[in-house]
């Protein structure tokens, strides 16, 4: 399934992004991982300012806190979309139960499979604060109908104006 992302026009990267979250989300094809945080990222670029850039300048000291660590990395390595292995999350966050998903959340973290597999399993860690994760979550919850029909022009709506406004 591999593509050349950058010969592919905006509507079709947002298609096949909407295809990879379907795959990965729902008929867990954790193989597609690597591709989806890629296409993803190539996407957020393409609509938005970078993750990592504005006034804040470069990143603060996390004073040790793993978890901020995984967070940052995330924005500043992935852009928004970075695919990880199961066990790193799980070890980041020192658990393995029910409460994770809210211990992301601080974090304005998701998970695509939401369902984290085995340890060795990868699966994409994104933000939900970027634009181009509610269509990680909406193909996820709709189906890729809902993209045919509202996300394609959601995302092209979506871009920031230049400057960022948080530069003001």
């Amino acid at each position: 399934m591999t593509t050349k992302l950058a010969d592919l026009t905006a509507e079709q990267l947002v298609r096949h992004v909407a295809h990879l979250a379907d795959a990965v989300g729902r008929q867990g094809a954790t193989d597609l991982v690597g591709e989806l945080a890629d296409a993803a990222k190539l996407l957020q670029y393409r609509y938005d300012a970078p993750a990592w850039q504005g006034q804040n300048g470069t990143r603060p000291d996390n004073d040790g806190d793993d978890r901020v660590d995984l967070m940052r990395r995330v924005t500043w390595e992935g852009n928004g979309f970075l695919a990880v292995t199961a066990g790193e999350i799980r070890r980041t966050y020192h658990t393995d139960v029910a409460p994770l998903e809210r211990n992301l959340a601080g974090h304005n973290l998701l998970t695509l499979p939401r369902e984290l597999p085995a340890d060795d399993t990868p699966v994409l860690l994104y933000s939900g604060l970027r634009q181009i994760g509610s269509l990680l979550s909406v193909t996820l919850e709709d189906g890729e109908a809902s993209v045919d029909r509202d996300l394609v022009d959601v995302v092209r709506s979506s871009r920031l104006p230049h400057p960022h406004p948080m530069d003001f």
